[in-house]
C-alpha cells in the first residue's frame, strides 16, 4: 500500500518539472489563494498533511480548507516554521546520540545561514523535528493496523487568513499545542522574516525580555522545567509527540533555558 506523508505543502499542487501548477504569476504565494487544491477526500490510502505557521499562512495552506477525512488529518504547528535550525544544522549530526548540551547548540538561532543571511534569527524550535517523527509512527500504525492518527486543533488566523492570531507573548494561538509556546522562553514564529530569495521560510526567534522571564520563572530553571514537564506530558498523552523522545526534550529544554535566559537575579 502507497502512503503519503506530506510536509509543508503549499496552497496549490506542484508539476511533475517541480514548477507549482497552475502557475503562479510572477512567483508570488500569495496568488496560490485563488488556485487552492485539496487532496482527495476519497483518497485510498492514508495521508497525513504537517503544516508549519509558515505553510499555512505564507505558502496559503490555509486556502486550501482541507477537513479531516476517514483517510486524511492535517496537523498544524503553532511556533514552527517552514525550515528551522534543527533542519538546516542539527539533523546532519543528530544520530541519537548526541549530548544534550552539544545538541542544544546546535538548535540555537542563527542569521548567516550556508545559502544566504536573513534579516532576523530563523526559527530555533526543536518541536517541528519530534512532531515529525510522531507523526510517521502514526502514518505506520494507520497501515499496519488501521489506527488512524488523532485529529488536531488548526492554526488560528485573522480574518485574512494570511496572518496566524498571537498571544500577549507573540506565539501562535491554535494547532498542536506544544511545551516551546504554551510555556515559553522566546517568541517563536514561522512569520516576519526578510531577506533575499527564499529567506521567508525560515521564521523568527525572538528573545523574551528579561523581566518577562522573571515574572513566568521566579526560581529560573527549576520553574521552568515544573511548568514545562506537565504541558510536555500533555503533548505527548495526545499523540503529536514520542513518549521515547520524552527525556531527550527535557535535557535540551534545561540546556535552552539556561543558554537563552537571564537569571532572575540579573534582572532589575
Amino acid at each position: 500500500m502507497t502512503v503519503a506523508e506530506s510536509h509543508g505543502r503549499p496552497g496549490v499542487r506542484a508539476e511533475f518539472d517541480g514548477t507549482f501548477g497552475p502557475r503562479v504569476e510572477n512567483e508570488q504565494y500569495g496568488a496560490m489563494a485563488h488556485f487552492p487544491e485539496q487532496i482527495r477526500a476519497d483518497a485510498r490510502v492514508p495521508v497525513l498533511l504537517l503544516s508549519s505557521e509558515t505553510d499555512v499562512t505564507v505558502l496559503r495552506n490555509a486556502a486550501i480548507e482541507q477537513a479531516d477525512s476517514e483517510n486524511v488529518r492535517v496537523w498544524e504547528m503553532p511556533g514552527a516554521a517552514h525550515a528551522d535550525t534543527y533542519l538546516l544544522v542539527a539533523s546532519r549530526a543528530d544520530g541519537g546520540q548526541l549530548e544534550p548540551v552539544e545538541f542544544t547548540r546546535m538548535l540555537e538561532p542563527i542569521t548567516d545561514l550556508v545559502i544566504m543571511t536573513v534579516e532576523k534569527p530563523i526559527n530555533s524550535a526543536p518541536h517541528q523535528h519530534y512532531v515529525a517523527q510522531a507523526a510517521l509512527e502514526h502514518l505506520d500504525r494507520w497501515v499496519g493496523h488501521g489506527e488512524a492518527p488523532p485529529s488536531a486543533a488548526r492554526l488560528e488566523l485573522l480574518d485574512d487568513d494570511k496572518t496566524c492570531q498571537r498571544d500577549e507573548l507573540g506565539n501562535a494561538r491554535g494547532g498542536i499545542r506544544n511545551p516551546w509556546v504554551d510555556v515559553p522562553i522566546r517568541v517563536l514564529s514561522g512569520e516576519g522574516q526578510g531577506g533575499e530569495g527564499f529567506a521567508f521560510l525560515f521564521g523568527t526567534t525572538a528573545p523574551l525580555e528579561p523581566k518577562a522571564i522573571a515574572r513566568l520563572y521566579p526560581e529560573g530553571c527549576d520553574d521552568y522545567l515544573a511548568d514545562f514537564t506537565p504541558a510536555l506530558d500533555q503533548t505527548i498523552a495526545a499523540g503529536y509527540i514520542l513518549e521515547a523522545d520524552r527525556d531527550e526534550i527535557l535535557a535540551v529544554a534545561a540546556e535552552t533555558f539556561e543558554m537563552a535566559c537571564a537569571s532572575p537575579t540579573d534582572v532589575s
